[in-house]
């Protein structure tokens, strides 16, 4: 940096590269051999790369704090080299390949803070499919503070709702269904069509996991603590459940 290899007074945001899960040949190897890829290649002025064990960092120059568009190019250059490394090892070719970006910071004294944001994000990715390969720290909405909770042996009985536990300890078809259920709004029209249900048995599912939980879904602070727990149990690796299922309460 203090050689001219960044401008201290320029805008930076950092990405992080990482394996949803190791191939044959270990993380190291394949973020290292992308890295230099990158580097041989000269795919942005300016770009900064480094291999940890388990991650590839970019240090990115961006137009401004507000626009990352650098950053995501970069991000999207450097996937497709990992990608490109992984499909000539055994079984690399089946390995996700997510990538994380944190928020652009002004200088390039805060860009610990993007390192920080981007590898949260990757975390997020890792964890949760449905948001995607690529993650941007700024589009995380709820994800930014249930990642930030630090794992432990407790988090189950401290964090999550001890309704929700009742659910994840059933079928996945009944947990899946709340959850898609609370991630629409409450919409069943729309539940029932993505979960490709009859209305009718969609209804049987929500009225048994209240039965099981003993939450209201109709009671906003209920839906609240469930969806959040949903979340935050798929990040520290406890959902989706195992094939284990639970006997049904009778119904009083």
């Amino acid at each position: 940096m203090e050689q001219g290899l960044a401008a201290a007074e320029a805008p930076h945001a950092v990405v992080v590269i990482r394996l949803a899960s190791s191939p044959a040949p270990g993380p190291a190897e394949v973020i290292g051999e992308a890295m230099l890829e990158l580097l041989r290649r000269r795919v942005q002025p300016g770009l900064l790369q480094m291999a940890r064990p388990d991650h590839g960092v970019l240090l990115v120059p961006v137009a401004s704090a507000d626009d990352d568009r650098q950053a995501v190019a970069a991000a999207g250059e450097a996937s497709a080299a990992l990608a490109r490394g992984l499909r000539s090892k055994p079984h690399g070719g089946d390995v996700r390949v997510i990538t994380g970006i944190g928020d652009p910071q002004p200088q390039l004294a805060g860009a610990h803070h993007s390192y920080r944001e981007a590898l949260l994000a990757a975390k997020v990715a890792a964890a949760v499919p449905a948001e995607g390969d690529l993650v941007r720290w700024r589009d995380l909405g709820a994800f930014r503070v249930l990642v930030q909770v630090p794992p432990g042996d407790d988090v189950g009985s401290s964090c999550v709702d001890p309704r929700l536990l009742q659910l994840l300890g059933c079928d996945d078809d009944l947990a899946g269904t709340v959850e898609t259920y609370l991630d629409l709004g409450g919409d069943a029209k729309r539940t029932a069509e993505q979960l490709r249900l009859h209305r009718a048995t969609l209804y049987y599912r929500l009225a048994k996991a209240a039965r099981l939980t003993g939450a209201d879904l109709h009671n906003g602070n209920d839906r609240l603590a469930l969806h959040l727990g949903f979340k935050l149990a798929r990040l520290n690796g406890s959902y989706p459940p195992p094939g284990s299922r639970c006997l049904e309460p009778p119904i009083s």
